[in-house]
């Protein structure tokens, strides 16, 4: 089996990812910088083509704009990543 398939097979059971539609948002695992460093960020869905959605992040730069599978566990629902952190940001 191909990571991918691991992948969607690990996150199947969440009927919230088949929910995802143009607008939603979503906590995404990102990789920031020269470093790499990884760090989670709401961003909101703006297409979908099959299992891939591309998701934009309003609050930073758009060079982290991109597509990612719905099925990945670096996508997980809005706020449950990203809540205490954006909140000092308001």
């Amino acid at each position: 089996m191909h990571d991918l398939e691991l992948q969607k097979l690990r996150t199947s059971h969440q009927k919230w990812r088949e929910d995802l539609v143009v607008g939603s948002k979503v906590d995404v695992l990102v990789k920031e910088g020269r470093s790499q460093n990884s760090l989670w960020m709401q961003g909101e869905i703006t297409a979908i083509s099959g299992d891939t959605i591309h998701v934009e992040f309003p609050l930073s730069k758009s060079d982290l704009d991109g597509h990612i599978d719905r099925w990945s566990s670096e996508v997980q629902p809005f706020e449950s990543k990203t809540k205490s952190d954006y909140e000092w940001r308001r």
